[in-house]
């Protein structure tokens, strides 16, 4: 009677544990590749309830989903030479790349905006599976001497973390001309980077007073990043231990893309175009990006890390150098 009852439970139980090892088989190979916080993540948003999983996290309730990182923005530049009217591919500057990072999946990443710096017109086009279509894509007709946002504002475009992008490029058919492109993506959560970004809101909150620092950059020919200085080099006026808001900054030379990083940007740059024209526009740059996006999107510096905050800029062949005025507001303690 006892064996009887023994052999149907026995084969219950390996009934069941087949499937339940092959889950852990698919589960741990998924942890190798993503990382068991983005799983657990994935497994949440797939539940629909992203708070079944906080008791798995160490910390007990008080740790979630996402808690890995802060919110982070990076801009990301590459260069074609003399492609003329064929797509090319960007050459990236140097410590950029066209992989989004790895990041919660659960948490939203966001190609905020592109331009480019061009010497003849021509188009940009940002393709990937994961987009729209693999054929076209996001494609723009990029007009010469014109570093204009070409992505609609407020209009973000959805990106998935470990995706890599494929980005090309026309324009002049003069040898040596280089062309540019630039991409702003934004992080909601990014693990390892706690960068310090505030709303427009905020801004308008805590403002006490402007500061307009100065710095001329000597950018190079070669299509990349350079002319790196501390953002105190030439004006060092700051208070000591104080956080200033970088609202927006003006250029009076044209160039693909200035560009702002340090301890509190989490070493990601955060810019814009580099623009001499369009002064309205880039005097407000992340002031704009948080009300048109609804993002924290303002880069807050303390002072103290003053001789840590680097900044520099993208230019074509001709390398004209731009005076730069990082247009900062002094803020409250909160």
């Amino acid at each position: 009677m006892r064996f009887t009852l023994l052999v149907p439970l026995t084969l219950t139980i390996l009934l069941l544990a087949t499937p339940i090892a092959s889950t852990l088989v698919l589960l741990a190979r998924a942890v190798g590749t993503f990382g068991w916080r983005a799983v657990l993540a994935s497994l949440a948003v797939r539940s629909g309830d992203p708070t079944a999983i906080r008791p798995l996290f160490p910390g007990g309730a008080a740790a979630r989903a996402g808690e890995t990182g802060g919110i982070a923005w990076e801009l990301i530049t590459g260069f074609v030479t003399a492609p003329s009217s064929t797509q090319t591919a960007l050459t990236m500057s140097t410590g950029d790349s066209l992989a989004i990072r790895s990041a919660p999946l659960d948490k939203m990443v966001r190609l905020v905006q592109a331009w480019t710096d061009q010497q003849t017109a021509g188009v940009l086009r940002v393709r990937s599976p994961k987009l729209h279509d693999n054929v076209q894509g996001i494609r723009y007709k990029a007009t010469a001497s014109d570093t204009v946002p070409l992505l609609p504002w407020g209009g973000a475009q959805r990106l998935y973390p470990t995706d890599v992008l494929s980005v090309d490029l026309s324009g002049s058919a003069t040898a040596g001309d280089i062309e540019s492109a630039a991409l702003l993506v934004q992080y909601d959560d990014l693990p390892g980077i706690a960068g310090r970004f505030i709303t427009a809101d905020e801004v308008n909150k805590r403002a006490i007073n402007i500061l307009t620092v100065e710095n001329t950059i000597s950018l190079g020919t070669g299509g990349g990043w350079s002319g790196s200085e501390a953002i105190n080099a030439e004006y060092d006026l700051f208070k000591a231990n104080t956080d200033y808001a970088l609202v927006g900054y003006m250029v009076d030379t044209e160039c693909l893309a200035i560009a702002w990083r340090g301890a509190d940007t989490g070493n990601l740059r955060v810019g814009g175009p580099g623009n001499e024209t369009l002064r309205h526009v880039t005097a407000e740059w992340f002031m704009r990006l948080s009300k048109g996006y609804n993002l924290p999107a303002v880069p807050v510096f303390n002072s103290l890390n003053k001789a840590g905050i680097s900044i520099d800029g993208t230019q074509d062949e001709n390398g004209a150098d731009p005076l730069v005025q990082s247009l900062f507001v002094e803020l409250s303690p909160r």
